[in-house]
């Protein structure tokens, strides 16, 4: 299942997110960005980078199995992983119930 990340690669990853989807709403440059990005349009690109990327502060918000109800960090007894996972839901389908559903 999904491993807890680092909050300085969490923010890194934060800020390079919302850099680019800045660029794609703007059309700006790479260095242009960079000097535009700042105060109240940084913290609101900043939020929809961490939900793009399903992250809350500490890291990312688990998902859950939608049979059986295991998460990122209690899986199922016997061991799984994910099959499928939409993390901006929140949801998911483990190995253990692929085949039951």
């Amino acid at each position: 299942m999904s491993k807890q990340i680092s909050r300085g690669f969490y923010t890194r990853a934060v800020d390079t997110l919302a850099l680019e989807l800045y660029r794609c709403n703007t059309g700006a440059s790479r260095t242009e960005s960079m000097k535009q990005l700042h105060g109240p349009s940084r913290a609101l690109y900043r939020k929809f980078a961490r939900r793009a990327l399903n992250c809350s502060r500490d890291g990312f918000i688990e998902a859950k199995c939608v049979s059986c109800g295991c998460t990122d960090s209690r899986a199922c007894d016997d061991g799984c992983s994910w099959i499928v996972v939409n993390r901006l839901l929140g949801q998911g389908i483990c190995s253990s119930c692929a085949g039951r559903l």
